[in-house]
């Protein structure tokens, strides 16, 4: 508004010979430019809701000063000159200790957008130091208004600015709390839920092929031992390091459960794809256990469907990952297994190192011969 205020008045100057032109726009353009400045104000919902006495007070600034800006238009002589000089002044200090009153009893962004408002108000006053002879230049005092507006301005847009950096900040943060585990840094159940038809469907539509991996990580369980716990989380947050690296940007990795894990794999995916991909796990895992020397530390199952099973719904899909590790937890030679695949007996414990050196030979020649599979 005092921008408004010195291109209004010093915009008329352009004519010389219009003196009382711009006599009457200097001081219609001030009336009109608090009468603005006052509705502005009352607009917030702070001075609305939280102060409503200052809101009739602006309110009433807001319609005398249009009306004295109409009466002005009209002719100078209905308001005299000393009366004039009193309301703006009265006026200007009504604007400025509202927003000091509200900024005091409200948060601290608010404090120092009114420390922009001295700036900007000093500007306001520009005209009326002129009318009261406080200056006897006109154009000494539009340039130190346009001055002292420009850096009230200026810190008013850094204020919002860093209102509005902080405010992103907080929602995303928000966002972030509500849809990721902060254990492990998966994401939370829902939005498995949220994903998982709309990716079925549109593998049906696009006639592509998908996949689901659950991944169950047995024997762990939650204990009352604070030590115990701190080791479990680190070795969870671990695991969900290792999701998210075989997982692609497209692609959604959530924890189920306490111990179950999943990956909704976009198509289009080969049932051959998706094995590398478990076989990437459990590479990973393996390498985990041999450098924190706890061989059980992460021990897997996973279980994968792969969309080639037929028309299927999320429910359907989430039972058959379900049954499946069910069956494989009585003991398997396999702790990677497509739902379809069919069951074997159950193993002992005795060929444990076996499998281990057998899954280690194989994991190793397929990242030899698939590089982008290389773990850390």
């Amino acid at each position: 508004f005092t921008q408004l205020v010195l291109i209004g008045y010093g915009g008329w100057r352009i004519w010389p010979h219009s003196v009382h032109l711009n006599q009457v726009m200097g001081w219609v353009s001030s009336t009109v430019s608090m009468a603005a400045a006052a509705w502005f104000c009352t607009q917030a919902s702070y001075a609305r809701d939280g102060h409503p006495r200052i809101h009739r007070l602006l309110a009433t600034v807001a319609g005398v000063s249009l009306l004295m800006a109409c009466l002005l238009a009209i002719n100078l002589d209905f308001v005299p000159r000393s009366l004039r000089n009193l309301w703006l002044t009265l006026s200007t200090l009504a604007i400025l200790g509202s927003l000091v009153w509200t900024s005091i009893r409200g948060q601290t962004w608010n404090l120092l957008l009114l420390l922009g408002a001295g700036p900007i108000g000093l500007a306001a006053l520009a005209r009326l130091s002129y009318n009261v002879g406080w200056v006897f230049n006109v154009e000494s005092a539009q340039a130190a208004g346009v001055i002292s507006a420009m850096g009230g301005l200026l810190w008013v847009f850094l204020v919002l600015a860093w209102r509005s950096r902080a405010a992103l900040f907080s929602n995303h943060r928000g966002a972030a709390l509500s849809t990721y585990d902060p254990a492990s840094g998966l994401m939370l159940p829902r939005m498995v839920e949220a994903r998982l038809p709309p990716m079925l469907l549109r593998a049906r539509k696009q006639k592509t092929e998908c996949g689901v991996l659950m991944v169950h990580w047995l024997n762990q369980a939650p204990s009352h031992d604070d030590a115990s716990d701190q080791k479990r989380g680190a070795a969870l947050s671990r695991i969900g390091e290792i999701l998210r690296a075989a997982a692609r940007d497209v692609d959604t990795v959530a924890r189920h459960d306490e111990n179950h894990f999943l990956m909704l794999i976009e198509g289009s995916i080969s049932r051959a794809a998706l094995s590398e991909i478990a076989t990437k796990i459990l590479a990973d895992c393996i390498r985990a256990c041999e450098k924190l020397d706890d061989m059980g530390a992460f021990s897997l199952h996973i279980a994968i469907w792969h969309s080639t099973l037929g028309t299927q719904t999320a429910a359907d899909v989430m039972d058959l990952l379900t049954v499946r590790l069910h069956h494989m937890a009585s003991g398997t030679k396999r702790p990677v297994q497509f739902v379809d695949s069919p069951l074997e007996p159950g193993s002992t414990a005795a060929g444990d190192g076996s499998r281990r050196e057998d899954l280690l030979a194989k994991i190793n020649a397929i990242e030899t011969s698939h590089p982008s599979l290389a773990g850390e």
